[in-house]
């Protein structure tokens, strides 16, 4: 195991929201995401996609709560292939935010 190395300026902040959010793009040069849900209530949601032409365009596939959970309070490390390049969320309530940090590492 290797300790959480996150990317300098590399955190994305996402609101909570009860509606899918806007596609946010990542670096294909941080294999591991770190994500903390500052929510007391909220429950968030996300779904990594891949884009092969590096534009986020329209056509992204939407977010359901039925996609990863990360609850209330709650840090998760995932790893994400080369391939994958945009993030999108969805929450239960419209509380706290996900913050998406970039980085190498397990914790």
């Amino acid at each position: 195991m290797r300790p959480f190395n996150p990317k300098a300026g590399g955190t994305i902040v996402i609101a909570n929201a009860t509606s899918a959010t806007a596609t946010q793009a990542l670096d294909r040069d941080c294999p591991q995401l770190s994500l903390y849900n500052s929510s007391a209530t909220a429950v968030a949601f996300f779904r990594i996609t891949s884009f092969p032409d590096n534009t986020l365009g329209t056509a992204v596939a939407p977010t359901v709560t039925t996609d990863m959970p990360v609850g209330p309070g709650e840090r998760v490390v995932v790893t994400v292939g080369r391939a994958f390049n945009a993030i999108r969320c969805i929450a239960s309530a419209a509380d706290g935010n996900l913050y998406v940090t970039q980085g190498q590492g397990e914790f």
